[in-house]
């Protein structure tokens, strides 16, 4: 078995982030140590390209750098999908109209556009 050092996430609330996987029939997350901790996807890329370990990044982030064959992405197999795109917001009985007329217009390209399940 080959050991890689991972490079970990941490949210600005403390908590890690664990690697998410998932293939057909799988989905599994893992609590990743490694000899650094940061809180930004560029750091992370950055300490990859000098050797400190694998980054857990959005590949659109890195393809530049993979482009450019300082970094390889691995593990493409356990990729999971996107995620669909979400909105939050505070509920209210009188929702101000302009806020209103954004989450019809978002449900109806919902429909037009098929999103990922």
């Amino acid at each position: 078995m080959i050991r890689r050092a991972c490079i970990g996430r941490r949210f600005p609330s403390g908590r890690r982030y664990d690697w998410e996987f998932k293939n057909a029939e799988t989905l599994f997350a893992i609590a990743v140590s490694g000899p650094l901790v940061i809180d930004d996807a560029d750091s992370m890329i950055r300490a990859a390209i000098l050797g400190v370990g694998c980054a857990y990044v959005y590949e659109t982030l890195a393809q530049q750098d993979i482009e450019q064959k300082r970094l390889q992405p691995i593990l493409q197999n356990w990729m999971p999908g996107a995620e669909p795109f979400c909105l939050y917001y505070p509920s209210r009985r009188q929702m101000p109209l302009p806020l209103r007329i954004f989450i019809d217009f978002l449900k109806g390209q919902r429909e037009a556009v098929p999103f990922p399940v």
